[in-house]
């Protein structure tokens, strides 16, 4: 949710599908996702 503030406040929005966002945060917190992977996720969902 943070992100999404911080991206709205320069002029950015992530572009996502229903539940994608719940399913990034379970991802994190399984350890499947890494930093590197979750900035990846941001730079393509960004618009």
């Amino acid at each position: 949710m943070m992100t999404q503030l911080l991206l709205k406040w320069n002029g950015y929005s992530l572009s996502l599908n229903p539940g994608e966002l719940a399913d990034m945060f379970i991802s994190i917190a399984d350890g499947k996702t890494s930093e590197k992977d979750l900035l990846q996720w941001i730079k393509d969902k960004t618009r």
